[in-house]
């Protein structure tokens, strides 16, 4: 559900933050029957059920998954790190696991909804620890139709939270030209907002973003062999997002009629009925080299298809143009280990890290890739370390 969505009994703690900021939010559900899109031939097509039309079929897999929910990961959830350690079952993509305990088709392709649009990619591919970190029995309900849940504008969230809780000062703008962690303490270098170059001592370092390779030669950091053996197989989703005008009717949600790893838009939802704006999601192959550009080219090409009402049948449809694409942006999203590196025990090399040169992570890798496990991780490094 990622940095849009919230629902009040899984995200306890980014909740508590929600309503210090005063941040209105809107429901959000699976109740309605959605349009159905086919990227390469632009035909749009109303889905025959809504996923709250399949509960009734859903019901025994969703409390046989509730029950082992409960049982088995219920009692160690929200826990930072996975200290625990991660049993070999749990390792395996989050289909074959399905597979093996013999839960139905159709609870998959429940799954598969979850995942695809919400950057969590491909059923075959993820691990399924990560997933029951994500699909509590809550947010099964969630995408079963059964309740909703809640879209929040979490920039302006932290935004108003910081201005009542944080009493330092926030830099922001800044572009980091050198961390050194040669010395006692670890010296960050940096400009912004037209200044000269400065220069901050920090007592401890926390590097609060996915800790893939490029990012943090991005961030130049002097990256150590051991921070290179165990970040270098880290993989993200290739996942896009963006803010398109659309011709397409305010509440008409549309979903690809099939998910394909092709860098295309997997779902596009007009949220606010007073704005023409929607905001899109697009998915790619995982590890692939395909570019921000190429996303987007086929973002603009495959709306163009269908970019009309969906209920007039006569309507041509409306290619967007350039303009039309206000903001369009690749994101490091779902830091992951892929299933060789949890069998090899890489969150125990993980932990050990965290401390290090006084250098703590603090990210999706920590737990998941959601608001709610950003903040866990953090409230993690402060009541472990500090």
């Amino acid at each position: 559900m990622g940095a849009l969505i919230y629902s009040n009994a899984t995200y306890t703690e980014t909740l508590k933050i929600i309503d210090q900021s005063g941040v209105p939010s809107y429901q959000f559900g699976y109740t309605a029957k959605p349009w159905l899109f086919d990227w390469r031939t632009g035909v749009v097509t109303l889905a025959q059920s809504s996923l709250a039309d399949l509960y009734p079929l859903l019901k025994p897999d969703i409390d046989r998954y509730t029950q082992f929910w409960n049982a088995n990961i219920g009692p160690h959830w929200g826990s930072i790190g996975y200290r625990n350690g991660i049993p070999q079952e749990y390792t395996v993509s989050i289909e074959q696991w399905l597979s093996t305990n013999s839960y139905s088709a159709l609870l998959v392709y429940v799954f598969e909804q979850a995942m695809v649009p919400y950057g969590y990619g491909d059923v075959s591919e993820t691990p399924a620890i990560y997933l029951f970190q994500y699909i509590t029995p809550d947010v099964l309900l969630f995408f079963a139709g059964q309740h909703p849940s809640y879209l929040i504008d979490y920039h302006q969230v932290f935004v108003k939270y910081a201005e009542s809780s944080i009493k330092g000062t926030l830099r922001t703008g800044t572009n980091i030209t050198k961390i050194d962690r040669l010395g006692s303490l670890p010296i960050i270098t940096y400009t912004g907002n037209g200044a000269s170059s400065a220069s901050q001592r920090c007592s401890k370092l926390v590097l609060a973003f996915p800790p893939v390779i490029h990012a943090l030669e991005a961030a130049h950091l002097d990256i150590t062999p051991g921070e290179n053996a165990v970040f270098s197989p880290v993989g993200t989703t290739k996942y896009w997002s963006g803010a398109v005008n659309v011709a397409t009717p305010p509440g008409a949600p549309l979903g690809a009629v099939a998910f394909e790893p092709a860098g295309q838009p997997s779902a596009i939802i007009p949220l606010f009925n007073f704005s023409s704006i929607a905001t899109t999601w697009s998915w790619g192959k995982y590890r692939s080299t395909q570019t921000d550009q190429e996303a987007k080219q086929l973002l603009i090409s495959t709306i163009s298809k269908f970019n009309k009402d969906p209920n007039n049948a006569t309507q041509l449809p409306i290619p967007i143009t350039e303009e039309d694409v206000r903001e369009f942006k690749g994101w490091d999203y779902f830091p992951h280990y892929d299933t060789t590196q949890l069998q090899e025990g890489f969150y125990a090399r993980f932990n050990d890290l965290q401390g290090q040169r006084n250098t703590f992570y603090a990210s999706g890798l920590n737990g998941f890739e959601t608001v709610e496990f950003a903040i866990r991780a953090g409230q993690d490094i402060v009541n472990t370390y500090f």
